[in-house]
């Protein structure tokens, strides 16, 4: 699992990716915006949102989320 800045840049790059602003993202999540890029520069969510983190992103490729040395190829 990605951890520290690499999480926050998993979390943006997803987020881009889907189409999702931040303000959305924050929305769903029932966050402020300011809070969602806490996630995105510090890379700290609170673990209770990790499963719908996981949920709302599910579509894309699980190897976002696990870092290359994690991989089997």
């Amino acid at each position: 699992m990605l951890t520290g800045k690499a999480l926050g840049a998993a979390i943006d790059a997803a987020r881009k990716k889907k189409g999702c602003t931040k303000k959305a993202l924050a929305a769903h999540f029932g966050v402020k915006p300011p809070s969602v890029q806490d996630w995105v520069n510090r890379g700290t969510i609170d673990k209770e949102k990790l499963p719908e983190l996981w949920r709302f992103f599910s579509a894309l490729r699980i190897s976002m989320w696990i870092p290359s040395k994690c991989l089997i190829v």
